[in-house]
């Protein structure tokens, strides 16, 4: 069960730099995540998956050299997309046409909703930055709860300068490096482990209005 998986999680401080993750069972929780509910099912973000040791050693200094970032099996950079425009909802609107099996003209209305709601809503760029982030939030927790039941370890991270990893990574001028995850297998020496997992009272977080 999913409860039984986030139990066994925890923000992994030390990885098992020779621990190998089974590569079809990490593809298959990022075929989860792919899952993952968004607004409008747009999903305006994407994820680098970087294996190279010697990128990683790079991004170190940027992410306030904290030693996931170095034994991690897999580092993933969650990027969210810096504006939503209407050559990205029309690429999304042909995808739908083509999985459902529907015409480009039978999608009209929903195809004018958004451009009215997001390309034309007069958001500025950081609120829309800010929304991206939200909907890229959204699958980094399916992502979490999908590696977590595979029993891969992860540790999703802020403490990093955005803009030093989207300048290390040459991050094209669409996208923002807004979050981190850490994957691999934990070593046995890590206390964080150890620890017993402290959350809110169910009673505190669901309230009865």
């Amino acid at each position: 069960m999913l409860k039984e998986a986030l139990e066994f999680r925890y923000a992994t401080k030390k990885f098992d730099r020779n621990a190998k993750i089974d590569h079809v069972l990490l593809q298959q929780c990022f075929e989860t995540a792919r899952l993952a509910p968004s607004s409008y099912g747009l999903q305006p973000y994407r994820f680098l998956t970087i294996t190279d040791q010697a990128l990683r050693e790079k991004l170190a200094p940027v992410c306030y050299n904290q030693p996931q970032i170095t034994t991690c099996s897999v580092l993933l950079v969650g990027q969210a997309r810096k504006k939503i425009d209407e050559a990205f909802i029309e690429r999304y609107l042909e995808n739908i046409a083509a999985e459902r099996n529907v015409t480009l003209e039978s999608l009209a209305g929903y195809r004018q909703m958004m451009l009215n709601m997001i390309v034309n809503g007069g958001a500025s760029d950081q609120e829309q930055l800010s929304w991206t982030q939200k909907q890229l939030y959204l699958g980094l927790g399916v992502l979490i709860g999908a590696l977590a039941e595979a029993r891969i370890d992860a540790c999703p991270m802020e403490g990093f300068i955005p803009q030093e990893v989207d300048r290390v990574l040459e991050t094209d001028r669409d996208y923002h490096s807004s979050v981190l995850l850490a994957v691999g297998l934990r070593d046995v020496s890590d206390q964080a482990a150890m620890m017993k997992k402290v959350r809110w009272p169910l009673y505190d977080l669901f309230v009865e209005g």
